[in-house]
């Protein structure tokens, strides 16, 4: 894996982790860009959290580093210009290996928090989890066919078929946006199919439960007067989408689960678990395991 590639995943780890303890309704993103409040620049963070405690809007940053080595004060110096300079209340400074004494120091004079990370080598944990295996089924497509229902008007009567015209053809074939919505948001027929397979996941799962695959249709949810498109006599709107596709069953084996632990500045565990993540679906499996190496609950 490329070191790029490898750092960016540190940081989508460390994100899932925040997430995981983050209070109800807390917003984390991961990058993020916040204005400085001094050149009125963006800056990118490698995840932000946002949430509020009373009526009072709070962000906290976090900054990570998947290095080799004990982090020293250098780099912290350059987060608390940072934080500073965004106006984030908190900054959370994670490494994968570490930090120097004097590293951590300077964290607590300055009210950075320190996380590591670290993956677990205890027996038992191992034992858990190393004989599972884990896989993400989704739901999988091909063979798609669109048929588009337009709303008739008076005018229409005695002139014929009424289609798309020809640029939004051509611009449908492309997958570019071939229709919009009143507030002028454009669609294209690939997000408008995702969109609807997203919404009736759950009954096209219950229709391939005993069945390799299905040829079945689904209709986008169109409100009338929602969405309009160019015909081959001028603006009209649609009245409904329907998709007609080959359905079936998809199967992506999942990474093994590497136990790892999430500790402050002192050592002290803040949670162990155990995560499987697929870069590709989005899909995730987190196994939280609620004791430290002394079998002691954690807090």
């Amino acid at each position: 894996m490329p070191e790029t590639e490898g750092w960016r995943e540190f940081e989508k780890l460390i994100s899932r982790i925040e997430k995981m303890l983050a209070p109800f309704g807390a917003e984390v993103k991961s990058p993020d860009r916040i204005r400085d409040r001094v050149t009125g620049r963006l800056r990118e963070v490698d995840a932000s959290i946002r949430h509020v405690v009373g009526s009072v809007p709070i962000l906290i940053t976090i900054e990570c580093r998947d290095r080799k080595g004990r982090q020293g004060v250098p780099w912290l110096e350059q987060v608390r210009t940072k934080k500073e300079s965004i106006g984030a209340a908190q900054t959370i400074v994670v490494s994968r290996s570490g930090f120097t004494p004097e590293a951590l120091m300077f964290a607590q004079a300055h009210g950075l928090i320190v996380r590591s990370i670290q993956e677990v080598d205890d027996e038992f944990i191992l034992r858990c989890v190393g004989g599972l295996q884990i896989a993400c089924h989704r739901v999988a497509w091909k063979d798609v066919s669109a048929s588009i229902k337009f709303r008739r008007e008076p005018q229409d009567d005695g002139h014929g078929e009424l289609g798309l015209d020809a640029n939004v053809l051509d611009r449908l074939s492309q997958n570019q946006a071939f229709a919009a919505d009143e507030d002028g948001g454009e669609i294209t027929i690939g997000e408008l199919f995702q969109e609807t397979c997203d919404l009736q996941q759950e009954l096209l799962r219950d229709h391939l439960r005993d069945r390799t695959e299905i040829r079945a249709g689904i209709s986008a949810s169109l409100a009338p007067g929602e969405v309009y498109t160019l015909t081959n006599r001028g603006k009209r709107f649609i009245d409904s989408i329907t998709f007609e596709a080959t359905f079936y069953t998809k199967v992506t084996p999942l990474p093994p689960l590497t136990p790892i632990s999430y500790v402050d500045q002192s050592g002290k565990k803040i949670t162990s678990f155990s995560q499987t993540h697929d870069p590709v679906t989005g899909f995730g499996v987190t196994i939280q395991f609620d004791w430290d190496d002394d079998g002691q609950r954690i807090a």
